[in-house]
Protein backbone atom coordinates (compact mmCIF):
# COMPACT_ATOMS: atom_id res chain seq x y z
CA UNK A 1 0.00 0.00 0.00
CA UNK A 2 2.81 2.39 0.73
CA UNK A 3 4.37 1.70 -2.67
CA UNK A 4 1.06 2.30 -4.40
CA UNK A 5 0.61 5.57 -2.57
CA UNK A 6 4.04 6.79 -3.56
CA UNK A 7 3.57 5.82 -7.22
CA UNK A 8 0.13 7.41 -7.58
CA UNK A 9 0.76 10.59 -5.59
CA UNK A 10 1.51 12.65 -8.67
CA UNK A 11 -1.48 11.46 -10.71
CA UNK A 12 -4.52 13.71 -11.24
CA UNK A 13 -7.81 11.97 -10.37
CA UNK A 14 -11.17 13.16 -11.69
CA UNK A 15 -14.62 12.31 -10.24
CA UNK A 16 -17.01 10.59 -12.62
CA UNK A 17 -20.64 11.77 -12.88
CA UNK A 18 -21.78 8.64 -11.09
CA UNK A 19 -19.44 9.23 -8.20
CA UNK A 20 -20.50 12.89 -8.02
CA UNK A 21 -24.17 11.87 -7.79
CA UNK A 22 -23.41 9.32 -5.10
CA UNK A 23 -21.53 11.88 -3.05
CA UNK A 24 -24.40 14.37 -3.31
CA UNK A 25 -26.91 11.74 -2.21
CA UNK A 26 -24.76 10.78 0.77
CA UNK A 27 -24.47 14.44 1.86
CA UNK A 28 -28.24 14.95 1.57
CA UNK A 29 -28.94 11.78 3.54
CA UNK A 30 -26.50 12.81 6.26
CA UNK A 31 -28.16 16.23 6.61
CA UNK A 32 -31.60 14.65 6.80
CA UNK A 33 -30.39 12.22 9.44
CA UNK A 34 -29.00 15.04 11.61
CA UNK A 35 -32.32 16.90 11.40
CA UNK A 36 -34.28 13.82 12.39
CA UNK A 37 -32.16 13.30 15.52
CA UNK A 38 -32.54 16.93 16.76
CA UNK A 39 -36.07 16.48 18.25
CA UNK A 40 -34.80 13.42 20.09
CA UNK A 41 -32.06 15.51 21.67
CA UNK A 42 -34.54 18.21 22.69
CA UNK A 43 -36.84 15.57 24.16
CA UNK A 44 -33.97 14.16 26.18
CA UNK A 45 -33.11 17.61 27.52
CA UNK A 46 -36.75 18.23 28.46
CA UNK A 47 -36.80 14.86 30.19
CA UNK A 48 -33.86 15.95 32.31
CA UNK A 49 -35.74 19.13 33.20
CA UNK A 50 -38.80 17.16 34.28
CA UNK A 51 -36.67 14.83 36.39
CA UNK A 52 -35.05 17.84 38.07
CA UNK A 53 -38.51 19.24 38.88
CA UNK A 54 -39.54 15.86 40.28
CA UNK A 55 -36.59 15.85 42.67
CA UNK A 56 -37.75 19.21 44.08
CA UNK A 57 -41.21 17.89 45.07
CA UNK A 58 -42.21 15.87 48.12
CA UNK A 59 -43.32 12.96 45.85
CA UNK A 60 -46.98 13.48 46.89
CA UNK A 61 -49.24 15.00 44.24
CA UNK A 62 -46.11 15.89 42.36
CA UNK A 63 -47.76 17.08 39.14
CA UNK A 64 -49.25 20.33 40.58
CA UNK A 65 -45.97 21.02 42.35
CA UNK A 66 -43.99 20.48 39.16
CA UNK A 67 -46.31 22.82 37.28
CA UNK A 68 -45.85 25.48 39.94
CA UNK A 69 -42.06 25.05 39.82
CA UNK A 70 -42.15 25.49 36.06
CA UNK A 71 -44.32 28.61 36.34
CA UNK A 72 -41.96 30.13 38.89
CA UNK A 73 -38.99 29.41 36.65
CA UNK A 74 -40.70 31.01 33.65
CA UNK A 75 -41.59 34.08 35.69
CA UNK A 76 -38.04 34.46 36.96
CA UNK A 77 -36.67 34.15 33.44
CA UNK A 78 -39.13 36.80 32.24
CA UNK A 79 -38.06 39.14 35.02
CA UNK A 80 -34.41 38.50 34.23
CA UNK A 81 -35.00 39.29 30.55
CA UNK A 82 -36.62 42.59 31.50
CA UNK A 83 -33.74 43.47 33.78
CA UNK A 84 -31.27 42.63 31.04
CA UNK A 85 -33.09 44.93 28.63
CA UNK A 86 -33.14 47.74 31.18
CA UNK A 87 -29.47 47.21 31.88
CA UNK A 88 -28.76 47.40 28.17
CA UNK A 89 -30.59 50.71 28.01
CA UNK A 90 -28.53 51.99 30.94
CA UNK A 91 -31.64 52.74 32.99
CA UNK A 92 -30.35 50.93 36.05
CA UNK A 93 -27.46 52.14 38.20
CA UNK A 94 -24.39 50.05 38.77
CA UNK A 95 -25.45 47.13 40.95
CA UNK A 96 -21.95 46.79 42.37
CA UNK A 97 -22.34 50.10 44.16
CA UNK A 98 -25.58 49.14 45.86
CA UNK A 99 -25.81 46.69 48.76
CA UNK A 100 -27.96 43.64 48.29
CA UNK A 101 -31.05 44.19 50.47
CA UNK A 102 -34.52 42.62 50.41
CA UNK A 103 -37.11 44.39 48.32
CA UNK A 104 -39.36 45.12 51.30
CA UNK A 105 -36.68 47.10 53.20
CA UNK A 106 -37.26 50.23 51.15
CA UNK A 107 -36.37 53.36 53.10
CA UNK A 108 -37.12 51.80 56.51
CA UNK A 109 -36.16 55.00 58.25
CA UNK A 110 -38.88 56.98 56.49
CA UNK A 111 -41.94 54.84 57.31
CA UNK A 112 -43.30 53.35 60.51
CA UNK A 113 -44.38 50.16 58.75
CA UNK A 114 -44.53 48.44 55.36
CA UNK A 115 -47.78 47.09 53.92
CA UNK A 116 -48.96 46.15 50.44
CA UNK A 117 -50.06 49.08 48.30
CA UNK A 118 -51.96 47.27 45.53
CA UNK A 119 -55.75 47.01 45.32
CA UNK A 120 -56.00 43.54 43.85
CA UNK A 121 -59.48 42.19 43.26
CA UNK A 122 -58.53 38.77 44.64
CA UNK A 123 -57.69 40.40 47.99
CA UNK A 124 -60.92 42.40 48.18
CA UNK A 125 -64.24 41.27 49.62
CA UNK A 126 -67.61 42.79 50.35
CA UNK A 127 -67.74 43.69 54.03
CA UNK A 128 -71.50 43.18 54.76
CA UNK A 129 -71.58 39.94 52.77
CA UNK A 130 -68.46 38.64 54.51
CA UNK A 131 -69.87 39.39 57.95
CA UNK A 132 -73.16 37.74 56.98
CA UNK A 133 -71.44 34.57 55.76
CA UNK A 134 -69.56 34.33 59.08
CA UNK A 135 -72.50 35.32 61.26
CA UNK A 136 -72.17 32.16 63.37
CA UNK A 137 -68.78 33.30 64.57
CA UNK A 138 -69.28 35.65 67.50
CA UNK A 139 -65.95 37.31 66.81
CA UNK A 140 -67.60 39.13 63.87
CA UNK A 141 -70.75 40.13 65.72
CA UNK A 142 -69.60 43.73 66.31
CA UNK A 143 -67.04 43.91 63.52
CA UNK A 144 -68.65 46.74 61.53
CA UNK A 145 -69.57 49.04 64.47
CA UNK A 146 -66.14 48.61 66.08
CA UNK A 147 -64.43 49.27 62.75
CA UNK A 148 -66.37 52.47 62.11
CA UNK A 149 -65.75 53.65 65.66
CA UNK A 150 -62.03 53.07 65.20
CA UNK A 151 -61.97 54.88 61.86
CA UNK A 152 -63.88 57.80 63.37
CA UNK A 153 -61.23 58.30 66.06
CA UNK A 154 -58.55 58.53 63.38
CA UNK A 155 -60.28 61.19 61.31
CA UNK A 156 -58.87 64.67 62.08
CA UNK A 157 -61.19 66.89 64.05
CA UNK A 158 -63.33 66.58 67.15
CA UNK A 159 -66.09 64.07 66.48
CA UNK A 160 -68.78 62.55 68.63
CA UNK A 161 -70.04 59.00 68.65
CA UNK A 162 -73.19 60.18 66.91
CA UNK A 163 -71.07 60.96 63.83
CA UNK A 164 -70.36 57.28 63.30
CA UNK A 165 -73.11 57.19 60.69
CA UNK A 166 -71.10 59.60 58.52
CA UNK A 167 -68.26 57.11 58.19
CA UNK A 168 -68.66 55.19 54.95
CA UNK A 169 -66.41 52.58 53.37
CA UNK A 170 -66.17 53.05 49.64
CA UNK A 171 -68.11 50.33 47.79
CA UNK A 172 -68.26 48.37 51.09
CA UNK A 173 -64.95 46.78 50.10
CA UNK A 174 -61.94 46.12 52.26
CA UNK A 175 -58.65 44.61 51.14
CA UNK A 176 -56.73 42.00 53.10
CA UNK A 177 -52.96 41.60 53.33
CA UNK A 178 -50.83 38.62 54.24
CA UNK A 179 -48.09 40.36 56.23
CA UNK A 180 -47.20 43.59 57.97
CA UNK A 181 -43.59 44.68 58.51
CA UNK A 182 -43.01 47.00 61.46
CA UNK A 183 -39.96 49.26 61.37
CA UNK A 184 -38.46 50.26 64.70
CA UNK A 185 -35.34 51.80 66.17
CA UNK A 186 -33.36 49.41 68.33
CA UNK A 187 -31.60 50.30 71.55
CA UNK A 188 -28.31 50.79 69.68
CA UNK A 189 -29.91 53.28 67.25
CA UNK A 190 -30.22 50.87 64.32
CA UNK A 191 -33.22 50.39 62.10
CA UNK A 192 -34.75 46.92 62.41
CA UNK A 193 -37.91 45.24 61.18
CA UNK A 194 -40.46 42.72 62.51
CA UNK A 195 -42.86 40.72 60.34
CA UNK A 196 -46.44 40.10 61.47
CA UNK A 197 -48.37 37.27 59.81
CA UNK A 198 -51.88 36.40 61.11
CA UNK A 199 -51.61 32.90 59.60
CA UNK A 200 -48.47 32.01 61.51
CA UNK A 201 -47.40 32.02 65.17
CA UNK A 202 -45.75 35.43 64.52
CA UNK A 203 -49.02 37.30 65.06
CA UNK A 204 -48.68 38.87 68.50
CA UNK A 205 -47.88 42.57 68.79
CA UNK A 206 -46.81 45.02 71.48
CA UNK A 207 -48.44 48.43 71.78
CA UNK A 208 -47.91 51.35 74.17
CA UNK A 209 -50.27 51.47 77.11
CA UNK A 210 -52.63 54.37 77.63
CA UNK A 211 -50.71 56.86 79.76
CA UNK A 212 -53.49 59.42 80.06
CA UNK A 213 -54.03 58.46 83.71
CA UNK A 214 -50.85 59.74 85.33
CA UNK A 215 -52.03 58.78 88.83
CA UNK A 216 -51.78 55.04 88.14
CA UNK A 217 -48.70 55.33 85.97
CA UNK A 218 -46.32 53.92 88.58
CA UNK A 219 -48.10 50.57 88.95
CA UNK A 220 -49.42 50.21 85.43
CA UNK A 221 -47.95 47.86 82.87
CA UNK A 222 -46.12 49.85 80.18
CA UNK A 223 -47.41 47.86 77.19
CA UNK A 224 -50.52 46.31 75.71
CA UNK A 225 -50.60 42.97 73.93
CA UNK A 226 -52.87 41.65 71.20
CA UNK A 227 -53.14 38.88 68.65
CA UNK A 228 -53.54 40.03 65.06
CA UNK A 229 -56.48 38.36 63.32
CA UNK A 230 -56.31 40.30 60.07
CA UNK A 231 -54.45 43.04 58.20
CA UNK A 232 -56.67 45.25 56.05
CA UNK A 233 -57.01 48.57 54.29
CA UNK A 234 -60.04 50.40 52.95
CA UNK A 235 -60.96 53.69 51.35
CA UNK A 236 -62.94 55.64 53.92
CA UNK A 237 -65.16 58.63 53.30
CA UNK A 238 -66.39 60.87 56.12
CA UNK A 239 -69.43 63.02 55.42
CA UNK A 240 -68.68 64.84 52.13
CA UNK A 241 -64.92 64.59 52.30
CA UNK A 242 -63.10 62.68 49.57
CA UNK A 243 -62.24 59.06 50.26
CA UNK A 244 -58.76 58.27 51.53
CA UNK A 245 -56.96 55.05 52.25
CA UNK A 246 -56.70 53.88 55.86
CA UNK A 247 -54.81 50.82 57.09
CA UNK A 248 -55.94 48.96 60.19
CA UNK A 249 -55.38 45.73 62.12
CA UNK A 250 -58.11 43.54 63.54
CA UNK A 251 -56.91 42.21 66.90
CA UNK A 252 -58.01 40.25 69.92
CA UNK A 253 -56.80 41.78 73.16
CA UNK A 254 -54.85 40.03 75.88
CA UNK A 255 -55.18 41.18 79.48
CA UNK A 256 -52.49 41.04 82.14
CA UNK A 257 -53.15 38.50 84.87
CA UNK A 258 -53.43 40.53 88.07
CA UNK A 259 -53.63 37.36 90.19
CA UNK A 260 -50.05 36.53 89.26
CA UNK A 261 -48.36 39.85 88.52
CA UNK A 262 -44.95 39.84 86.95
CA UNK A 263 -42.13 42.28 86.49
CA UNK A 264 -38.81 43.17 88.00
CA UNK A 265 -40.23 43.40 91.52
CA UNK A 266 -41.88 39.97 91.33
CA UNK A 267 -38.89 38.32 89.61
CA UNK A 268 -41.07 36.52 87.08
CA UNK A 269 -42.51 37.06 83.64
CA UNK A 270 -45.81 38.82 83.04
CA UNK A 271 -48.70 36.47 82.32
CA UNK A 272 -51.47 37.43 79.89
CA UNK A 273 -54.72 35.80 78.87
CA UNK A 274 -57.53 36.42 76.41
CA UNK A 275 -60.32 38.73 77.48
CA UNK A 276 -63.48 37.00 78.63
CA UNK A 277 -66.48 36.83 76.28
CA UNK A 278 -69.32 35.96 78.64
CA UNK A 279 -71.68 38.69 77.44
CA UNK A 280 -71.99 41.25 74.67
CA UNK A 281 -70.10 43.98 76.53
CA UNK A 282 -67.15 41.70 77.18
CA UNK A 283 -67.32 40.51 73.59
CA UNK A 284 -67.02 44.07 72.30
CA UNK A 285 -64.06 44.74 74.59
CA UNK A 286 -62.32 41.50 73.64
CA UNK A 287 -61.86 42.54 70.00
CA UNK A 288 -60.84 45.79 68.43
CA UNK A 289 -58.83 47.59 65.78
CA UNK A 290 -55.38 49.16 65.87
CA UNK A 291 -53.58 51.59 63.60
CA UNK A 292 -50.41 49.92 62.23
CA UNK A 293 -48.20 52.86 63.18
CA UNK A 294 -49.02 52.28 66.86
CA UNK A 295 -47.36 48.86 66.88
CA UNK A 296 -44.04 49.03 68.71
CA UNK A 297 -42.74 45.55 67.97
CA UNK A 298 -43.81 41.96 67.63
CA UNK A 299 -44.40 40.25 70.97
CA UNK A 300 -42.79 36.97 71.98
CA UNK A 301 -45.31 34.98 74.04
CA UNK A 302 -44.56 31.65 75.67
CA UNK A 303 -47.63 29.40 76.19
CA UNK A 304 -48.39 28.22 79.70
CA UNK A 305 -48.77 24.55 78.85
CA UNK A 306 -49.69 23.55 82.38
CA UNK A 307 -52.87 25.68 82.37
CA UNK A 308 -54.26 23.96 79.28
CA UNK A 309 -56.18 25.40 76.35
CA UNK A 310 -59.21 27.63 75.99
CA UNK A 311 -62.77 26.53 75.34
CA UNK A 312 -63.70 24.73 72.16
CA UNK A 313 -63.60 26.93 69.07
CA UNK A 314 -66.81 28.41 67.75
CA UNK A 315 -67.62 31.21 70.16
CA UNK A 316 -64.60 33.29 69.18
CA UNK A 317 -62.88 30.94 66.79
CA UNK A 318 -62.03 33.35 63.99
CA UNK A 319 -58.31 33.49 63.34
CA UNK A 320 -57.52 30.49 65.56
CA UNK A 321 -57.33 28.07 62.61
CA UNK A 322 -60.08 25.97 64.20
CA UNK A 323 -57.78 24.95 67.04
CA UNK A 324 -57.82 25.64 70.72
CA UNK A 325 -55.44 28.30 71.91
CA UNK A 326 -53.61 28.28 75.22
CA UNK A 327 -55.31 29.92 78.18
CA UNK A 328 -52.27 31.83 79.41
CA UNK A 329 -49.08 33.11 77.83
CA UNK A 330 -45.93 34.48 79.41
CA UNK A 331 -44.45 37.64 77.90
CA UNK A 332 -40.75 37.11 77.31
CA UNK A 333 -38.79 40.27 78.00
CA UNK A 334 -35.47 38.50 77.42
CA UNK A 335 -36.01 37.34 73.84
CA UNK A 336 -33.40 39.80 72.58
CA UNK A 337 -31.42 42.77 73.84
CA UNK A 338 -33.76 45.34 72.31
CA UNK A 339 -36.84 43.94 74.05
CA UNK A 340 -34.89 43.71 77.30
CA UNK A 341 -33.93 47.38 77.11
CA UNK A 342 -37.53 48.39 76.44
CA UNK A 343 -38.61 46.90 79.76
CA UNK A 344 -35.47 48.01 81.56
CA UNK A 345 -35.61 51.57 80.26
CA UNK A 346 -32.84 53.93 79.30
CA UNK A 347 -32.23 52.65 75.78
CA UNK A 348 -30.59 55.25 73.54
CA UNK A 349 -32.91 54.59 70.61
CA UNK A 350 -36.03 54.03 72.71
CA UNK A 351 -38.85 56.26 73.77
CA UNK A 352 -39.35 55.41 77.44
CA UNK A 353 -42.93 54.83 78.49
CA UNK A 354 -42.24 54.45 82.19
CA UNK A 355 -39.58 54.82 84.84
CA UNK A 356 -37.83 51.72 86.21
CA UNK A 357 -39.05 50.21 89.46
CA UNK A 358 -37.46 51.02 92.79
CA UNK A 359 -36.08 47.53 93.37
CA UNK A 360 -34.43 47.53 89.96
CA UNK A 361 -32.95 50.95 90.62
CA UNK A 362 -31.53 49.77 93.93
CA UNK A 363 -30.15 46.60 92.37
CA UNK A 364 -28.44 48.63 89.65
CA UNK A 365 -26.42 50.45 92.31
CA UNK A 366 -25.05 47.17 93.69
CA UNK A 367 -23.85 45.77 90.34
CA UNK A 368 -20.14 44.93 90.37
CA UNK A 369 -18.33 46.17 87.28
CA UNK A 370 -14.87 45.28 86.08
CA UNK A 371 -12.28 47.82 87.17
CA UNK A 372 -10.96 48.24 83.65
CA UNK A 373 -14.41 49.20 82.40
CA UNK A 374 -14.98 51.84 85.07
CA UNK A 375 -12.99 54.36 83.06
CA UNK A 376 -15.75 54.55 80.43
CA UNK A 377 -18.92 56.54 80.87
CA UNK A 378 -21.20 56.35 77.86
CA UNK A 379 -23.83 58.48 79.56
CA UNK A 380 -21.74 61.56 78.89
CA UNK A 381 -21.87 61.17 75.11
CA UNK A 382 -25.58 61.82 74.72
CA UNK A 383 -28.55 63.39 76.37
CA UNK A 384 -30.46 60.67 78.20
CA UNK A 385 -33.64 62.69 78.24
CA UNK A 386 -33.68 63.26 74.50
CA UNK A 387 -36.23 61.36 72.42
CA UNK A 388 -34.45 59.77 69.43
CA UNK A 389 -37.77 58.72 67.92
CA UNK A 390 -39.42 62.12 68.05
CA UNK A 391 -39.49 62.31 64.27
CA UNK A 392 -41.42 59.05 64.14
CA UNK A 393 -44.53 60.87 65.32
CA UNK A 394 -44.35 62.93 62.16
CA UNK A 395 -44.11 59.77 60.07
CA UNK A 396 -47.17 58.37 61.85
CA UNK A 397 -49.07 61.58 61.42
CA UNK A 398 -48.12 61.65 57.76
CA UNK A 399 -49.68 58.23 57.30
CA UNK A 400 -53.12 58.97 58.66
CA UNK A 401 -52.97 62.50 60.02
CA UNK A 402 -54.67 61.35 63.19
CA UNK A 403 -52.03 61.22 65.89
CA UNK A 404 -53.80 63.79 68.02
CA UNK A 405 -57.20 62.15 67.73
CA UNK A 406 -56.09 58.59 68.49
CA UNK A 407 -55.82 57.72 72.17
CA UNK A 408 -53.22 55.00 71.80
CA UNK A 409 -49.70 56.24 71.52
CA UNK A 410 -50.19 59.65 73.20
CA UNK A 411 -47.53 60.29 75.81
CA UNK A 412 -47.24 63.02 78.40
CA UNK A 413 -44.08 64.90 79.06
CA UNK A 414 -43.94 63.37 82.52
CA UNK A 415 -43.42 59.91 80.96
CA UNK A 416 -40.16 61.04 79.33
CA UNK A 417 -38.45 62.07 82.55
CA UNK A 418 -35.86 59.64 83.88
CA UNK A 419 -33.70 59.59 86.92
CA UNK A 420 -30.32 60.85 85.75
CA UNK A 421 -28.61 59.20 88.67
CA UNK A 422 -30.10 55.82 87.78
CA UNK A 423 -28.98 56.09 84.17
CA UNK A 424 -25.43 57.06 85.11
CA UNK A 425 -25.21 54.29 87.70
CA UNK A 426 -26.55 51.78 85.22
CA UNK A 427 -24.23 52.76 82.38
CA UNK A 428 -21.26 53.96 84.38
CA UNK A 429 -18.63 51.40 83.41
Amino acid sequence: MRALKESTAGLKVFETPREFGSRQRRAAAKAQQSQSTEPAQITELQHRKVKAQWDRTNMKEAVPQMIRIGDIGDTLRTIQDRLDRLEARKLLPDNSRQPSVPYYVTAPDMTAYCIGQSDRSEDAFNLPLWVHNNRRDFALKFFIPLLKEHLLTRIPGAHQLADIGKVNIQNDRIYSHATLRVNYTSYDVCRQQDTINPRSPCRFITLPADTSDTNNLAGAHPFLYAKVLGIYHAYVRFDRRPARRMNFLWVRWLDCDEDEPGGWDECRLDRVFYSKCRNENELMNAFGFVAPHHVIRAAHLIPDFESGTTDLPGFTSFGDNEQNDWKYHYVSRFVDRDIFMRYLGGGIGHFNHHAPSESLENSAESIDIDEEAEELDISEGYDVEADPNAEQDEWWAGDDGDEESDGIGSDDESDDELDDGFIRDLYDF
